[in-house]
């Protein structure tokens, strides 16, 4: 689609704007989100171009996480260097506050939690971590490890931080 494209600042923009929207989409589509953003990371890693994923910033933090952890396994087969791809990451991640992206960062608007996960959340948001959680809870750290990759897949964020800085973000805990 892109490829028709002859400047390769086109072709990298192209690709992370169908990267975002196919990620929002959910589900089925962001295997599709994956390789539109793969091809934007191999163009810029040939030109060495970083800016304009930190742009995107809050956009795609997620995914260039999930796309960083996947190629540092000694399975993955790519041409993508997982140096670079960490560069993207955390110049993305450093803008993530001033550049919230096309859709401005915002996690949509019907996130629903179980009574559980506002539990978790409440508790993480003190301070605590899984196993503090999991002894007041009388759960299993491993079912607060679930509750929690639930909660940040709502949110769309990599990890229990993002998810914390997300909820004080959205005013979650002030409702």
């Amino acid at each position: 689609m892109c490829e028709a494209y002859k400047r390769p600042i086109d072709i990298i923009e192209t690709n992370i704007l169908l990267a975002i929207t196919c990620w929002k989409k959910g589900r089925g589509s962001q295997q599709d989100a994956t390789g539109y953003l793969e091809k934007a990371i191999a163009t810029a890693q040939e030109y060495g171009y970083t800016r304009i994923f930190a742009n995107e910033g809050a956009e795609l933090t997620n995914m260039l996480q999930k796309t960083q952890l996947r190629i540092q396994k000694s399975s993955y087969d790519g041409s993508l260097r997982p140096a670079f791809v960490k560069t993207l990451y955390l110049e993305a991640l450093a803008e993530s506050r001033h550049f919230k992206g096309l859709t401005g960062g915002r996690a949509p608007d019907n996130i629903k939690f179980t009574k559980q996960q506002i539990i978790v959340i409440k508790h993480l948001c003190d301070g605590h971590s899984y196993k503090e959680i999991a002894e007041i809870m009388g759960l299993k750290y491993t079912g607060i490890k679930s509750h929690m990759q639930l909660i940040c897949k709502k949110l769309d964020v990599p990890d229990s931080v993002g998810a914390v800085l997300r909820i004080k973000e959205l005013g979650f805990l002030d409702e």
